[in-house]
Formats: C-alpha cells, structure tokens, sequence
C-alpha cells in the first residue's frame, strides 16, 4: 500500500513539476538584438524581458541563433534561474566583447559571437518560441513574418521592440511580423541585476540615464537624449516629429499653431486644443471631422452619413427628420403622431390607436367583429360581422343568399326567397295563402285551405271522400263520394245507370232506364198499367202455376223464395231477383196507369233533392 502510494505521488510530482516551470518563464519576449558595437562585430548580445512578474525559472532553456539562410549556428542554455522576477525585468545574454563594450555583465555569457548584421533570426524558447528576424533572412517566416532592417543592422545600432509610448511590454506588443514589432535604436543594453539603461547610471555607451521608461522625457528608454529627429515627441519640447513632415518645422515645432494664418492653414489660434473652432491641423472645426468642437457640437463620428447615432454632430433622436437605421422606422420631424410616423418613430399601422391618413378609425386593437374593422368603419358587406349589429355578413351585394343585403340572417317570411332553400317567401307568415308558412307553394293535397282558391285540403289525394280535389264532393262530380254515393257518372241523365242523385238505377225509382226498363212508375204494384217486369198493359202473370209467362223469369210451381225461383217468379241468380220485383210490366199504351207512374216519379225525385240536399249541409 505505501509502495503504491510512492507511486501515485511521484507520479504527481512528474506531472505537476513541468507545468509549475512552464508557468515561471514562457511570459517573456526578445526585446533586443545587437550584432555587435560601432567598435566591436563580436560585441553580440539579445535581452529578453518579462511582461509578466515570476519569470526567473529559466534554467535549461534556451537562446538560439540562426543565420540568414535560416540554419541554426548558435544554442546558449541557462544553468541556472534568474533571481529577479519583477515585472518589466530583463535578462541579457551576451559576449564577453559585449560586456567589455557597454559596460554591463551577461545573466548568460554567449562564448562566441554568431549573430551576423546582415540578416538572422534570434528565438528565446518560451512556449510558444518568441524570435525575431532581420537582414536578408530567407528562413521559416513562422513567428516572424517579413524581417526587420531589410537592409541589415547598422554598425552601433540594434533591433528594439517597439513598445509604444508607455515603455511597458505587453503582449499585445507581439504581432509575430518582426517589420512592425522592431526598429532600429541604439543600444540600451540591461541585465536582470538592473545594471544597464535604466539604472540611473551613466555607463558605457549611455549618453543619459535618468532611472525610468519614459521615452518622451530628456532622456530616452535607450539612454539616448532626446533631439529633434529621432522619431519620438519630446513632451514639453517638441510638437512634432520627424522634421520632415507635413507642417514639422526643422526644431520639430509645428507651422500650424504659431499664431499666423500661413499659406494652407484656413486659421491658427497658436495653440494645441484639437477640440476648439480651429484644429491642430489648422483647419477650421466642421462637423464631420471626428472631433468634437466644444460647445458647438455634442458628437462628431467622421462622417456625415445622417441615418447613424450621430446626425449633424448631435446625438440621433425621434424628430429630428433623419431614420436612425436599425433604431427608428420612420422620422418626419416631430413628435406628432397619426401623420403616418408615430411619436415614438414607429410607423403608423393599423390598430395602434392613432388614426392615420388612409384610416377611417382605429381602435388600438385587431378585433374585426367591432365598429372599427381594419381601421375602416364596420359596415353590412363589409365581411365582418360586427357584434350586436348584425346577423351575419358575406360580404356581397346577393340578397337571395343565407345573409340579406342588410345583414340578417335569411328566414321564411322575410320576403325574400332564399335560393336553394325556399321555394317562395311573400313577407308574412299566413298559412293560407298562396305561400305557406314553411315557405313551401301552397298545393291541393297540403292540408291547408288555401283562402280563395280550395274548398277544402284534407291532406291527401284520395277521390272518394269529402274533399276532392280540394272542392267539396258533389254528385255529378265523377268520383263516387265512399259511403254518400252509390255512383257518380258526372251528369244529369236520369235514364243510366247512375241516376241525378247518385243513386243506382233501379225499377221503382221513377226513371225509366234506358234499355233496360219500358216503364218506371215509381212503384212496384203490378196491376197499375207498369208492371215489375217492366212491360206495359199485359194480363198479370200468375206467379207459382207453374206457367212461365211474359214478366216472369222462372215459376217453379210455389211462391217461395230461396229455392232458385223467387216468389214474383225471378231468378234468384239474376240482378233484381228474390223478394218480387217491381215495374216489370209497364201499363199498356193508353192506359191511365202511365200517369199515375209519372206523377209518382216526379214526387219521388224531389224527396231524393230534399234528401240529398239536407245531408250535403
């Protein structure tokens, strides 16, 4: 178990111990490369630099020295860690010539001299590898980019980082493209005891020392003074460089700012305030410059494009007349809204609650079954049906459809015939004219009696009742009324078979039936001249002698009916047989039987009126 242990922990140790060495040396950046001094080529030296504090673990890494052809001629490794880890530190690797020439001892002593003016490239192996290349090197561009000093370093001159006007490495110091990162200076060698530029200390080759960073004092960060020409603004001093510039005079001061308007300037107010009525550049303030003029102008961002945060140099606002792209929809000019651009620059549009041109209402809502229907005023036709007002509302002018022309609903009795739904609509909801209640054609058979037109509707068809074809059943008519008539031929013959009464013809009823009976004398006495066979002026037939005689049809010897031969002679077989028979014998001609038979016909026929008259009512 404390074997295993052993193990894991040494294990650990392996692992973390690397990352505790990356994380103490890989924040530093070559910041000086020197070929050699004006008086020494073997004066060699690079300075590398912290930007970050606790970067002293350096021991086993290293400095390596290509040349132009990008061959490496040069490894230099630390034996052992630096001791000052302080932010801004250096570190110095060079020659012995090198300290004999600047006056300032190595951290890491190069033992012999490969960095070549002409062109190379230098690298400290932090992670990644920091290098830089210069001269005429045509090696790997990895890191390095297009070289520095395409010409060569000069004698007495060295590559130095360019760090800005602070003096402060950062890494944002380091676009790995060696032409923007370095320039030529002199050299400010400095080792990580301090020793060197910056220590306060005149030595070597240092024409100041004033202790700082500075570079726009008296004394640059390359313990050179500072003169008129070498690229930097001496504060307090110089109002510009280098001389040859636009408006930079020979002492490094500015034409412009003089106090005299001279050819080219449009004013010089003989000062430097940038943000007054005349510019630096002695050019009169304008908007659109990218500089705010104070008291004129509230915003000024280079251009005079109107649709952005800044109009005419003053921040963008609804109202102002311009459309603030991405911001504002619209922008008329004022702040008024239901002009088509609300107050807020919003375009107006339909159910914001502001009426604008084109909109007869708008009621701040989407509703379409109110007064206010896509901000037009609700009306019948419109296809909306408006709640509470009307029924429905298809918005067409059809006045036969299922919604009338003032947007009610289609119903029987409204007048108007619904197409496909009702056959007839007269206005009202009578039953008994010619339109019914239903909307349906009054129609014989329907069970309503049509006022004016039918008699009667029993509600069906049927011509043997009371009621036919919608007229009260009559004799004469033509259809045998089912239990009042016997028949009905539709006439006033009283010599058929169907009497004017609707009676069947029979002998006795006091109308001779044409072809059937010579006489009919309205009663059936046998010896009155109209004898009940139907013959006239014959002796009377003796029934049951067994003679079978003119008016007779059968005599079987009796008077008893029952047996086939009735008792008045007559087949019992035959139509009027069975219990005597009348009017077989008509009265003889000239007899004064045939008046009494006509007299008693006539009686009889006007007491079947009066009969038939009374059951009619």
């Amino acid at each position: 178990m404390r074997l295993r242990l052993a193990v894991v922990l040494v294990a650990l140790l392996g692992v973390l111990a690397p990352r505790s060495a990356w994380a103490s040396f890989h924040l530093m950046k070559v910041v000086e490369v020197c070929p050699g001094s004006a008086t020494d080529a073997n004066a060699d030296y690079v300075v590398i630099q912290m930007y970050s504090p606790g970067q002293t673990f350096v021991s086993g890494h290293q400095i390596t020295v290509f040349d132009a052809t990008g061959a490496l001629v040069g490894t230099y490794t630390f034996a052992a860690n630096v001791s000052n880890g302080a932010n801004q530190a250096k570190i110095m690797i060079g020659t012995a010539q090198a300290t004999a020439a600047f006056g300032v001892t190595p951290d890491l002593v190069m033992g012999t001299a490969t960095i070549s003016a002409a062109g190379g490239k230098a690298c400290f192996d932090a992670i990644p590898a920091d290098c830089v290349s210069w001269g005429a090197y045509t090696g790997s561009t990895t890191g390095v980019g297009t070289p520095a000093a395409p010409g060569g370093i000069p004698a007495g001159k060295v590559l130095r980082r360019n760090v800005g006007s602070d003096g402060i490495l950062q890494l944002a110091d380091d676009t790995d493209v060696s032409s923007a990162d370095f320039f030529l200076a002199a050299p400010a060698p400095r080792n990580n005891a301090g020793v060197g530029c910056g220590d306060a200390t005149v030595t070597g080759v240092e024409q100041c020392d004033d202790g700082n960073v500075i570079n726009t004092d008296a004394c640059k960060n390359d313990c050179t003074a500072a003169t008129c020409g070498d690229g930097v603004i001496e504060s307090g001093v110089e109002q510009c460089e280098p001389p040859s510039a636009m408006g930079c005079d020979a002492t490094c001061h500015l034409a412009c700012g003089n106090g005299v308007i001279d050819p080219g300037e449009a004013c010089d107010d003989a000062n430097m305030i940038d943000t007054d009525a005349c510019r630096n550049n002695c050019t009169a303030a304008a908007c659109g410059d990218g500089v705010i003029e104070t008291g004129v102008e509230t915003c000024d961002d280079g251009n005079l494009v109107n649709t952005d945060a800044c109009v005419n140099c003053a921040p963008a606002a609804c109202g102002d007349g311009f459309v603030h792209a991405g911001v504002e929809q619209c922008d008329d000019g004022n702040t008024v809204s239901g002009d088509g651009c609300n107050a807020d620059c919003t375009l107006g549009s339909c159910g914001d609650g502001t009426i604008d041109p084109g909109e007869e209402c708008d009621d701040g809502n989407t509703v379409d079954t109110d007064a206010c229907v896509l901000c037009h005023t609700a009306i019948c036709g419109d296809g909306f049906t408006e709640m509470g007002v009307e029924e429905c509302d298809d918005a067409n002018t059809v006045d036969t459809d299922a919604c009338k022309n003032d947007c009610t609903a289609a119903s029987c009795g409204d007048g108007v015939v619904e197409t496909g739904v009702e056959q007839c609509d007269d206005g009202n909801m009578i039953d008994t004219d010619a339109c019914r209640a239903d909307c349906t054609p009054a129609a014989c058979g329907d069970g309503v009696v049509e006022t004016g037109v039918e008699q009667c509707d029993d509600g069906n068809t049927d011509s043997t009742d009371a009621c036919v074809g919608c007229f009260a059943a009559t004799c004469g008519d033509g259809f045998v009324e089912t239990g009042v008539e016997e028949c009905d031929d539709a006439n006033g013959d009283f010599t058929d078979g169907c009497v004017a009464f609707c009676i069947a013809a029979v002998c006795g009823d006091g109308f001779v039936h044409a072809g059937v009976e010579a006489c009919d004398d309205g009663n059936t006495n046998d010896g009155d001249g109209c004898h009940n066979d139907r013959t006239i002026n014959r002796p009377a037939a003796v029934w049951g002698d067994h003679q079978t005689e003119p008016g007779e049809q059968c005599d079987d010897g009796n008077t008893t009916s029952g047996d086939g031969c009735s008792a008045t002679c007559q087949n019992e077989t035959t139509a009027g047989g069975g219990g005597g028979c009348g009017c077989h014998t008509a009265p003889r001609e000239g007899s004064a039987g045939a008046g009494a038979c006509g007299f008693a016909t006539i009686l009889i026929a006007g007491l079947f009126v009066s009969l038939r008259n009374r059951r009619r009512r």
